[in-house]
C-alpha cells in the first residue's frame, strides 16, 4: 500500500473552500438574525437608532439642521475611511503573499502584486552592473536601464 505524501497544496485545497463555506454560513446566520431578532445585532440596533433619529431631527429642523448635516457627513466619512483601509489592507496582503511565495506569473498582471520579472536579463561576468546589449543595472533600485534609456523593473535575486 502506497502512502501519499502530504503537500502544501493539499492544505490550500482544504482551507480555501472551508473559509468560503464558513463565510457564507456566517452571513446566512447574520441575515436570519437581523430579520428575526434585529436588536440583538449591531446592524439592527443601528437601523432602529436611525429610525428614531430622523423624526427627532425633522421635528425641529430649524434648530438642528447643522447637526443633521454634520451627522450625515461624519457617517459618510467614517464609511469611506473604513472602505479605504480595507482596500489598502487587501492590497498590502496581496503584495506580501505574492513576494513571499515568489509569484512571477499571474493570470493577470496587477501593478500592486510585487516586482515585474524580466526574462532575458543576465549578469555579465566581466561587469556585474553591465548586461549584454548595453543595458545598465542599478541593483539598489531594482531597475534595468536599456541602451535606449527605458527603465525595466526586475525581481531582486532573479536577474
Amino acid at each position: 500500500m502506497e502512502i501519499m505524501e502530504w503537500r502544501k497544496c493539499y492544505l490550500d485545497v482544504i482551507l480555501v473552500p472551508l473559509g468560503v463555506l464558513i463565510n457564507i454560513a456566517y452571513h446566512a446566520w447574520l441575515c436570519h438574525k437581523v430579520r428575526t431578532q434585529p436588536l440583538t445585532t449591531a446592524i439592527g440596533t443601528y437601523t432602529e437608532a436611525q429610525r428614531l433619529w430622523v423624526p427627532a431631527i425633522v421635528k425641529d429642523i430649524d434648530k438642528r439642521n447643522i447637526v443633521a448635516v454634520q451627522t450625515l457627513r461624519n457617517t459618510i466619512m467614517g464609511s469611506t475611511m473604513m472602505a479605504t483601509t480595507s482596500i489598502l489592507l487587501c492590497a498590502g496582503l496581496t503584495a506580501v503573499i505574492s513576494s513571499t511565495y515568489g509569484v512571477t506569473k499571474a493570470p493577470f498582471n496587477p501593478p500592486f502584486t510585487g516586482s515585474l520579472h524580466v526574462d532575458n536579463v543576465s549578469e555579465s561576468s566581466e561587469h556585474p552592473d553591465k548586461h549584454p546589449g548595453g543595458s545598465q543595472v542599478d541593483s539598489d533600485a531594482g531597475v534595468c536601464l536599456s541602451s535606449s534609456g527605458e527603465g525595466l523593473l526586475f525581481e531582486h535575486g532573479r536577474q
